[in-house]
């Protein structure tokens, strides 16, 4: 990790999770905690990628890219106009969804929902769900996942 900016290097102290080699306590992460007073992101410096499901998305907080002891995972996901995700599910983590901008549908099992700015959907552990943008502009949401996404776990339906 690169600690190039003054918040950055207070974290610099949670690498003793990432080096396994290196026995820590529960403790030793404890006392690095104390000394870390934020982190501050901006989502325009953080890189898109195409999820298994076809969403775009941007990592916000994740244990494996922040070296912080997290339960959860922080995603900012968008789709453009008229493109869905695909059916899909994450079969050992639930999913919060907090609609930003846009409007659409979300699937989750059998029922649909219509959704838009400003609604929250939980989404159950192992539950076949997609999202679609039926609006006329981007759909983007956050993607709040216990215990932390991982892309292995995303299953395609």
């Amino acid at each position: 990790m690169d600690y190039s900016s003054p918040i950055e290097k207070r974290y610099k102290n949670f690498d003793i999770l990432n080096d396994i080699s290196k026995p820590f306590s529960f403790y030793d992460v404890y006392q690095n905690i104390e000394k870390t007073v934020m982190l501050l992101k901006s989502i325009k410096n953080i890189l898109s990628f195409e999820a298994n499901d076809k969403t775009t998305l941007k990592e916000i907080l994740h244990p494996k890219n922040d070296s912080l002891a997290l339960g959860y995972s922080l995603a900012h996901a968008s789709l453009k106009i008229g493109e869905s995700s695909l059916p899909h599910c994450l079969e050992n983590q639930s999913e919060v969804y907090y609609f930003l901008n846009g409007s659409g549908k979300i699937k989750i099992g059998e029922e649909y929902q219509n959704i838009t700015k400003g609604d929250v959907v939980l989404v159950p552990a192992g539950a076949k769900q997609h999202v679609e943008n039926q609006g006329d502009e981007m759909l983007t949401f956050l993607c709040i996942v216990s215990p932390p996404w991982k892309e292995e776990d995303d299953q395609l339906l």
